[in-house]
């Protein structure tokens, strides 16, 4: 488990558990379920800590992805050592499920790391900050209003640039403080132990 920049890492790696029930895919199959379920509560806790800005884009740009590099044969049962990747990361790119579906427009930030981190003074876009004073501000204030306020707050972002919200660093901190990972795996473990003892897989009577 480590965090690059912006993208989280996880990686498990275990040995094959061999038995003659046939119980390995059982094994497999709960690790599988308790990584994949570490993935989400890590998006999970950063997703929370996402301002949320003109849109709702950033918090929806922060997603995750498990790939799992266990040898198979083939009849596509386990035949090696237990390993999985994965990591949380937030999409600035369009990207294509199966290579067919783009990933819709409003899950998709390019900001994502100037919110991470923060910025220089710069002038940001008006019309956002006039969308986002309209979803924070008191619904009292008119029109007029709103855009003077929007215009005050750029004018300040083009003197002080913006402040990191660290999404990333302190979700990742929460995550690895209550041991969401070994807490996860540890029930995986009971799970699968409870279900090889109780369970005969159809494919043991072969």
């Amino acid at each position: 488990m480590a965090m690059d920049d912006m993208v989280v890492k996880l990686q498990f790696k275990g040995k094959l558990l061999t038995d003659p029930l046939g119980t390995t895919q059982i094994f497999h199959d709960e690790y599988l379920k308790g990584f994949e379920n570490s993935l989400q509560t890590l998006r999970d806790y950063i997703r929370a800590r996402c301002p949320v800005g003109a849109s709702i884009r950033l918090r929806n740009s922060v997603t995750y992805r498990a790939k799992d590099l266990t040898p198979h044969d083939r009849f596509g049962f386990p035949s090696g050592s237990l390993e999985f990747k994965g990591e949380v990361y937030a999409r600035s790119e369009t990207e294509y499920w199966l290579g067919i579906f783009p990933t819709p427009w409003s899950a998709i930030c390019p900001y994502s790391r100037a919110v991470e981190t923060g910025t220089r003074p710069h002038w940001p876009p008006t019309q956002q900050i006039r969308i986002w004073a309209g979803r924070v501000l008191p619904a009292s204030m008119t029109s007029d209003e709103l855009d003077l306020a929007a215009y005050f707050i750029a004018r300040s972002i083009s003197k002080h640039g913006t402040r990191g919200r660290f999404m990333f660093r302190d979700g990742f901190r929460q995550y690895a403080t209550e041991n969401v990972f070994e807490n996860n795996m540890q029930k995986s473990v009971a799970i699968a132990t409870q279900k090889a003892s109780v369970e005969t897989p159809w494919w043991a009577a072969f």
